[in-house]
């Protein structure tokens, strides 16, 4: 039983590992695609650009190096540890600052496509859609693991203090 459990975790990781690797080389590439092959936006645009979806992509990739932390903790069997407490609660600040930094990155975002327009004719516009309240239906997810992490490191906690 040892075994499978083994060999499904590997499968396991090596599936988590691909699809954060191809999700963030293509979530890069629509980075750099936007930004650099666009020929009428000036140099300032392009930077201010790569910088706005840079800090996203830095905080999106945090939150999934948490992930594969998880999933590593959890393969020591200490699913109910403060460990996993710890990275589950580095996976839900990465995720919230991610989700709130979007709207903020769409923002300004549409002020550098506008940045050499006249005063006047420049755009700011605030974002919100379908896919952020997506997101936080999932950081209500998120919040009800980590709720439900805590009361079983709770009764771990004390059931370890009955004789």
């Amino acid at each position: 039983m040892a075994d499978r459990v083994e060999v499904a975790y590997r499968w396991w990781c090596a599936i988590l590992k691909v699809g954060i690797f191809l999700f963030f080389a293509a979530e890069v590439y629509s980075c750099l695609y936007r930004w650099i092959d666009s020929p009428h936006f000036s140099v300032t645009q392009r930077l201010l650009g790569l910088a706005i979806d840079g800090v996203s992509l830095v905080l999106l990739f945090a939150s999934q190096l948490s992930v594969i932390k998880l999933s590593r903790v959890v393969r020591s069997e200490r699913i109910f540890s403060h460990d996993a407490m710890r990275q589950a609660r580095g996976v839900f600040i990465y995720f919230l600052a991610w989700t709130l930094y979007v709207p903020v990155q769409r923002t300004l975002e549409g002020l550098v496509f506008t940045l050499h327009n006249p005063v006047g004719h420049r755009i700011l516009a605030v974002v919100i859609g379908t896919p952020d309240f997506i997101r936080v239906v999932i950081l209500a997810i998120l919040a009800f693991f980590m709720f439900v992490l805590q009361r079983g490191i709770d009764l771990s906690e004390e059931q370890s203090l009955t004789i």
